[in-house]
């Protein structure tokens, strides 16, 4: 299980040197190990998250994304 921000049509996403940005592919999505550290980073970030909430993702959920080739 893990945790992303979304607000229904992107995701938030983090690159290596710490930037926050908005992804369309919920792969690219940063999996937050909790629901604490999403809101964190949504706080660190206030503009770039507006109207993000973090969302439960579940393995079946990402299982199923790749079978159905998104």
């Amino acid at each position: 299980m893990g945790i992303i921000l979304t607000n229904g049509k992107c995701y938030i996403a983090v690159s290596e040197s710490g930037k926050t940005s908005k992804v369309t592919d919920i792969k690219q999505a940063k999996d937050f190990i909790s629901i604490e550290s999403a809101i964190a980073h949504k706080n660190k970030a206030p503009g770039k998250c507006a109207g993000y909430i973090p969302r439960r993702f579940y393995e079946e959920d990402f299982a199923n994304l790749y079978l159905s080739g998104i």
